[in-house]
């Protein structure tokens, strides 16, 4: 069996939430997602959950300290996936690069009070026509990456960028994150590899992997059978190989988190047992 931490997403409780309270703040409902998903995470033995901050909890003094000792009573190991809604750290727009710099270092703050393993944050996105100007994204991506590290030397907490999918026009293509993740000062920052992502850029994993396993530091497990979009469709159900991303697992040894990401708590449940089966040699689906 998998030595790796198995984990599921707090955001698999929000939809169910929205619908059970329609009414309340955002904030709120943000915060019994979390709630929720530690609960569940609890009941049916995962290693962690993955908390999925956002504005306005993460804005709301209150509510972030009631969240944190939440976190703390219930003794549940977390990571901390930063906000990434409207938010992006290598926008042409200096206003716009500010505040979502100010939202990835609230959410590493948080990640540290709850001693998180790991904290995943987005790049943003390249977009159209400004693309076409030079390569403004690419070079603010890197200096808000310095900025980023620099505030963070030899953290505690692992600081992971996620691969994007094709869409977002920024960090998708191995070239382009090897040469990212090759630049001076970045040498402690991780990656967040995402299954689904990875598919849409019709990359290839054994190549992702051989290049760039010793800077994984977490890994999202979603599956797809799109190229245009992202809808976290259940794992087994769309066209990822997860029998051979369980083989890349096994033959890097690697050693960090493995999180279940989709949209419903159940299909976490299923997710993990159908990727624990596959890595343990087996294919059947278990429920």
């Amino acid at each position: 069996m998998p030595i790796n931490r198995i984990g599921l997403n707090s955001f698999a409780a929000f939809l169910l939430e929205v619908t059970e309270q329609p009414n309340i703040d955002l904030g709120e409902i943000i915060f019994s997602s979390i709630k929720r998903a530690i609960l569940y995470a609890k009941q049916y033995d995962f290693d962690y959950v993955e908390v999925a901050l956002d504005h306005p909890l993460l804005g709301n003094a209150e509510l972030k300290v009631k969240l944190r000792d939440f976190i703390r009573d219930e003794g549940l190991a977390v990571n901390v996936h930063a906000p990434f809604v409207d938010l992006t750290i290598c926008s042409h727009d200096p206003n716009i690069r500010a505040a979502s710099l100010r939202s990835v270092f609230l959410a590493i703050d948080f990640a540290k009070e709850v001693r998180a393993g790991a904290v995943t944050f987005h790049p943003g996105q390249r977009i159209e026509p400004i693309a076409h100007v030079g390569d403004f994204y690419f070079t603010f991506l890197v200096n808000s990456l310095a900025e980023i590290m620099r505030s963070h030397p030899n953290s505690s907490v692992r600081l992971c960028l996620e691969n994007m999918p094709t869409d977002r026009k920024i960090f998708g293509t191995i070239d382009e994150i090897k040469r990212i993740m090759g630049l001076p000062g970045l040498s402690n920052l991780w990656l967040t590899y995402d299954s689904s992502h990875m598919y849409t850029t019709k990359q290839d994993p054994n190549a992702f992997w051989a290049e760039l396993h010793t800077r994984i530091g977490n890994v999202h497990l979603v599956d797809n059978r799109f190229f245009d979009r992202d809808p976290h469709i259940p794992l087994g159900q769309g066209k990822v190989d997860f029998k051979n991303l369980a083989r890349l697992i096994t033959q890097y040894r690697y050693p960090h988190d493995i999180l279940v990401e989709l949209h419903s708590l159940y299909q976490c449940k299923r997710g993990r047992s159908y990727f624990q089966n596959l890595l343990a040699g087996k294919i059947a689906y278990a429920d």
